[in-house]
């Protein structure tokens, strides 16, 4: 930009020369049309010249900030990972309490079994003993029912054979 402004004032001084020397207005005006024209063209060539430069520029900072998003996104990146570590850990934790459980619940259930089994049995050997008391009992009663009646035929027969 500045080698633009130092060859317009340089230009203009030309002009200024020349219009001095000549003295015509229509040579001014084909002078400034020149200028323009040359005013033009050399801002066309700095833009070129810039975007060429901007483009041929140090790619270090380009680069770095290239770096510098793929740290961050690296960042966010293990933040989750740690966040998704943490969840299953939890759901790990979780899965072996419900095991826990459920190994306590069969154990629990395979104990309620036992018992009532030892309860059906317990009750079926305690109705066998009062069947077997009732049993002894009336064996017993029809013994000495038998002995009774023994008695009283004997003592009856003892009876007949006297009469």
């Amino acid at each position: 930009m500045k080698k633009l402004k130092k060859e317009l004032s340089i230009l203009k001084l030309m002009e200024g020369v020349a219009s001095e020397g000549s003295g015509s207005q229509a040579t001014s005006k084909t002078q400034e049309v020149l200028l323009l024209e040359k005013n033009r063209s050399l801002q066309s060539e700095n833009a070129t010249l810039h975007i060429t430069n901007s483009d041929i520029s140090d790619p270090i900072p380009a680069l770095d900030l290239g770096q510098q998003l793929q740290f961050l996104h690296l960042q966010d990146i293990e933040t989750e990972n740690q966040k998704l570590r943490d969840t299953l850990e939890e759901c790990n934790k979780e899965f072996a309490e419900v095991t826990n459980h459920e190994v306590t619940v069969k154990a629990l259930k395979e104990k309620i079994n036992e018992n009532e089994q030892t309860k059906a049995e317990s009750h079926a050997l305690g109705k066998e003993q009062k069947l077997r008391n009732d049993f002894t009992e009336k064996e017993r009663t029809l013994q000495e029912t038998r002995n009774i009646f023994g008695s009283k035929f004997a003592e009856a027969d003892h009876k007949v054979q006297v009469v």
